[in-house]
């Protein structure tokens, strides 16, 4: 079940949290018809490895492919199975080379794209209530 309240990862998740949303990931990728393809599924992989390792972050980059897979969750996954693919979000915008300044336009379509998932969430509850 989806979280029903904030959760915050302070400086990032520990290693459970990370085993706990690639587990969840693979739960629903499962289920999904617009799913990540195996290479897709491996590049996230790659990217919970890289984010796991805070100490190494200087030392470290994320590659495009790695955001373009978790960009197909956050824009092709439903809003009800999308919340461990915005919980790897907020972790990687935590990684300066995921976060730089070359990435911009990156982020500001995933924004837009959550904010587009949280106003059609939003309709939908507000129709239902009547």
């Amino acid at each position: 079940l989806p979280a029903r309240g904030f959760v915050s990862f302070a400086n990032g998740a520990d290693a459970s949290g990370f085993s706990k949303m690639t587990s969840k990931i693979r739960e629903f990728n499962a289920s999904l018809t617009t799913n990540l393809s195996p290479p897709e599924l491996e590049q996230i992989d790659a990217l919970t490895s890289t984010l796991s390792a805070t100490n190494r972050y200087h030392a470290t980059t994320v590659g495009v492919s790695e955001l373009n897979a978790l960009g197909k969750m956050v824009r092709e996954w439903d809003t009800e199975r999308v919340f461990p693919a915005l919980d790897l979000v907020r972790l990687a915008v935590l990684h300066p080379d995921a976060a730089g300044p070359a990435r911009e336009g990156y982020w500001s379509e995933v924004i837009m794209t959550v904010l587009d998932k949280c106003r059609k969430a939003r309709d939908e509850s507000s129709k239902a209530a009547t």
